[in-house]
C-alpha cells in the first residue's frame, strides 16, 4: 500500500511541477509583456 502510494507521488510529481510551472509562466506572461510594451515606447 505504502509503495503504491510512494509510486503514484514520485510518478506523479514531475507532471505536477510540470503543470505548476505552466500556471507561474502564464500568470507571469501578461507582466513580462506589460513591461516589454511600456518600455518599447
Amino acid at each position: 500500500m505504502l509503495q503504491i502510494l510512494t509510486t503514484i507521488l514520485f510518478d506523479g510529481w514531475p507532471e505536477a511541477l510540470i503543470l505548476c510551472n505552466q500556471l507561474v509562466f502564464l500568470s507571469l506572461l501578461p507582466v513580462l509583456f506589460l513591461q516589454f510594451h511600456l518600455k518599447s515606447h
